[in-house]
């Protein structure tokens, strides 16, 4: 029984700080964390970039895509213990490694999701799965507009 869904965009600052806090108290209360998507890029996808956000915006969201469709991939595999661990790997090496900024762990979303898979001791050849579209599929879509 799952007693929390949490639903995150990898590249989320907002989420990854939320979900520091919900691993946490999930240690403590014994509670089962459903981790769920939500694309940003998929959520602004009839949004115009260019005059609706700062520059960059569309490079980092493309990439939190990115992320969630190897994020899809590994609950195939592994289930949600997976996607929790992928999270916790990817969301590390965005918003916890000093100097680095978050936008340049972007530059290459299949290099970043393979060190967070490697990371969290999953199959690195899952990275591939950056360019699969079928996570784009209407399902997904339906899953996301479930969360907004």
């Amino acid at each position: 029984m799952t007693d929390l869904d949490f639903y995150f965009d990898p590249i989320c600052p907002f989420a990854w700080m939320t979900s520091k806090w919900v691993r946490q108290v999930a240690e403590q209360r014994s509670y089962a964390v459903e981790w769920r998507f939500i694309s940003l890029r998929m959520v602004n996808a009839g949004v115009d970039y260019a005059t609706h956000f700062p520059p960059g915006y569309e490079k980092s969201h493309s990439a939190g895509l990115a992320l969630l469709r190897v994020a899809a991939a590994v609950r195939g595999t592994t289930g949600t213990a997976g996607v929790a661990a992928y999270y916790e790997a990817v969301g590390t090496a965005i918003f916890e490694r000093v100097p680095t900024k978050p936008e340049s762990a972007l530059d290459d979303p299949r290099s970043l999701a393979g060190a967070a898979l490697a990371a969290a001791s999953l199959d690195v050849g899952l990275a591939d799965a950056v360019q699969g579209a079928e996570f784009d599929s209407l399902r997904v879509r339906a899953l996301i507009s479930r969360a907004v």
